[in-house]
């Protein structure tokens, strides 16, 4: 979650419920099929949400960061849903910070990937900052984590 109430986290059950119905929908409309997964947009996310998970039956998200899978609980409730959070940075948000620039940013990135971890790496990327304006980068990212062996 990100720091501070987003309106998202204020939203009301009906409202979270309505807004996620019409994703489902929509994402049926276009592959043919049910969502078997979901992504928190910006990693925001609320407590119906998060028990909604469970209800559509997904089989697994990626709402939050984090460092290894686990099943959310809420008010002494398991959610049975396992989340796999995100552990790396996005490449923006690595970018002015200590250096790095949109040229170096795949080779920090890469250095933090280098070793073998305790659970694996899961990234998440934006389109529409690696596959247009980051593009580059994250080629050379994609190519550098094929020299590592990472799937």
């Amino acid at each position: 979650m990100c720091a501070g109430k987003t309106v998202f986290e204020n939203a009301s059950d009906k409202w979270t419920e309505r807004e996620l119905d019409k994703a489902m929908e929509r994402f049926a409309d276009i592959f043919g099929e049910r969502a078997k997964t979901h992504g928190a947009a910006g990693w925001q996310m609320n407590d119906h949400a998060i028990r909604l998970t469970e209800q559509l039956r997904f089989d697994y998200c990626s709402d939050g960061r984090g460092h290894s899978p686990f099943l959310p609980v809420l008010e002494n409730q398991v959610i049975r849903c396992p989340q796999i959070p995100t552990t790396l940075p996005t490449l923006d948000e690595l970018i002015g910070i200590g250096g790095v620039t949109d040229g170096n940013v795949a080779n920090f990135l890469l250095k933090r990937t280098a070793f073998e971890p305790a659970a694996p790496h899961v990234y998440t990327l934006h389109t529409e900052m690696e596959g247009m304006k980051l593009l580059p980068a994250f080629d050379a990212l994609l190519s550098g984590w094929k020299t590592q062996a990472i799937s």
